[in-house]
């Protein structure tokens, strides 16, 4: 405590934290080099992991190696802190490489990884679609002893259910149970849904199971993926089951969950039961949108019901729904094939000005 000078430290420390958290990296840096030039005080890794910090969220990455540079050039030794900010920092623009360099010159200085700088490296190589690297570094990770936990499974499961390696998911999975590290809802959720549509809207009900047995509670991204699969399949009583079952569990259908049971409806040519579901939809105030009208339109269209179709064409433009390629397309081939010229005109000169 002699001459004050901890305190002051102390002090320093703090106004420089405080300069960083209100986004002041500027007065930050500026301060940082008064103390350094001052010589009666020494700023530690603690002040410095601070800026650089901030400059990676900023994602300025120049600066936050400036600092870095300064803070070798004065013997003060980076520690893991310094290390995880700047390799998120260089994951967050893309530059994988670099990054990499950084994890190696961190390992050669002693400095051991955390789980977080592998689950940092992993998900923005699955950010970028390099899976097998992603899974080269879990690897790594595994070999070095350093165990995963549920972000570094979670981002590779869904990196895989994103590019239909469902198999290779489904592995991961097992081997995340067996770790005891306990799958989260986006977890189940990707499993789920790579099921579902992969056919084995079966299978992903154990996961359901499973799910809500571990205390997880289902989301509307949950039942979208299995009312979708229900509906590829064409069990439209089990739809109806775990619609009810979703609506009594407090989870609110939105506008994807609507727009399966149409087009499944439609596809089966009960446009009564789709335009049921429409009221529904407004009764519970979801907003069609160009895939609910473009359904029911076809719908319409495979029941030979025309009127009914450019009516709800109509309809739909008069709500500011702009129609697609693909409503044009269903409407069109339709109207043509019953010879209604004159209809077939107007929607071509809608087509124009919607582009």
């Amino acid at each position: 405590m002699e001459n004050g000078y901890p305190c002051d430290q102390c002090a320093s420390d703090i106004i420089i934290m405080k300069l960083c958290k209100s986004g002041n990296l500027r007065s930050a840096v500026d301060m940082l080099k008064q103390i350094s030039e001052n010589g009666r005080l020494k700023s530690g890794v603690v002040c410095y992991n601070t800026i650089i910090n901030g400059f990676c969220k900023e994602r300025d990455m120049d600066k936050a190696f400036i600092i870095f540079q300064d803070m070798l050039d004065r013997s003060i030794e980076p520690d893991v802190v310094t290390f995880n900010s700047l390799i998120h920092g260089l994951c967050s623009i893309g530059q994988w490489n670099e990054a990499k360099s950084l994890l190696a010159d961190m390992i050669n200085r002693g400095i051991s990884p955390t789980v977080y700088t592998f689950s940092t490296l992993i998900a923005h190589l699955c950010k970028d679609g390099e899976i097998q690297k992603a899974i080269s570094l879990f690897n790594l990770m595994t070999q070095r002893g350093i165990k995963p936990n549920v972000v570094t499974y979670t981002v590779l499961i869904h990196a895989l259910y994103k590019t239909g390696e469902w198999r290779q998911a489904t592995k991961l999975f097992e081997n995340m149970i067996a770790s005891g590290v306990s799958p989260n809802v986006i977890t189940f959720n990707s499993m789920i849904d790579i099921l579902c549509k992969e056919g084995m809207t079966g299978n992903s009900f154990d996961f359901l199971e499973l799910m809500i047995q571990k205390g997880l509670k289902p989301d509307i991204f949950t039942y979208n993926s299995l009312i979708q699969g229900l509906c590829h399949s064409g069990q439209l009583k089990e739809v109806e089951s775990l619609f009810d079952g979703m609506m009594a569990e407090g989870v609110s259908p939105d506008v994807v969950t609507f727009n399966y049971l149409i087009d499944t409806l439609c596809k089966e040519r009960r446009t009564e039961e789709a335009v049921m579901v429409l009221e529904l939809m407004a009764e519970r105030g979801v907003k069609p949108d160009v895939i609910t009208y473009s359904s029911l339109i076809h719908g319409f269209c495979l029941s030979d019901q025309w009127t009914e179709a450019t009516n709800l064409f109509s309809r739909m433009v008069t709500q500011d729904i702009f129609p697609n390629i693909f409503t044009f397309n269903i409407l069109l081939d339709a109207i043509c094939k019953q010879g209604m010229m004159e209809k077939a005109e107007e929607v071509l000169e809608l087509m124009d000005p919607k582009g």
